[in-house]
């Protein structure tokens, strides 16, 4: 442990015991050989440890866990995954896709990392139709807006067109 851990430490039980701030930056300041101000600041930041964030204080939901690789995609329930469009963004379909990779450890990790990708209504026709044959998987439609198909009603590779 460092001399600057040591002295935090230190100075996080003076202040647990019931001692007074002035009484804790003199006993330490005599003990580890440090001036004031560096105590201070010790106890500054003890006290900030114990105040909440002003952001991100959430736990974080399904969707940054996966888009983050804490979860795999392929083994999450992705029915519990709750996404809303940004305003400006409505009229796009927003879809949770990837492309798998995998390292060569035994046994094999996954690599790869899934990303949200944002489609007009024709690019996610013709994604939605081709896309297992570019090697991506569709792991969740997030947003569709009227007009567009749902990935169920797209044929894909026009199986069943005809000749």
């Amino acid at each position: 442990m460092s001399k600057r851990d040591e002295r935090f430490n230190r100075t996080e039980e003076l202040i647990a015991s019931g001692m007074s701030k002035e009484d804790v930056i003199a006993h330490v300041c005599d003990e580890y050989k440090v001036k004031p101000v560096t105590v201070e600041k010790d106890i500054e930041a003890l006290e900030a440890q114990s105040q909440p964030l002003p952001f991100g204080d959430d736990e974080p939901g399904l969707l940054d866990l996966i888009l983050s690789n804490a979860v795999d995609a392929h083994e999450a329930n992705l029915d519990e995954i709750k996404y809303t469009p940004e305003a400006n963004e409505k009229d796009s379909v927003h879809v949770l896709i990837e492309t798998p990779t995998y390292n060569n450890a035994r046994p094999p990790k996954k690599e790869s990392k899934p990303l949200i990708q944002k489609f007009d209504l024709k690019a996610w026709t013709n994604f939605a139709t081709y896309h297992t044959a570019q090697g991506y998987t569709i792991h969740k439609v997030l947003h569709l807006p009227k007009g567009a198909r749902p990935l169920s009603d797209i044929d894909p590779f026009g199986t069943a067109r005809k000749a």
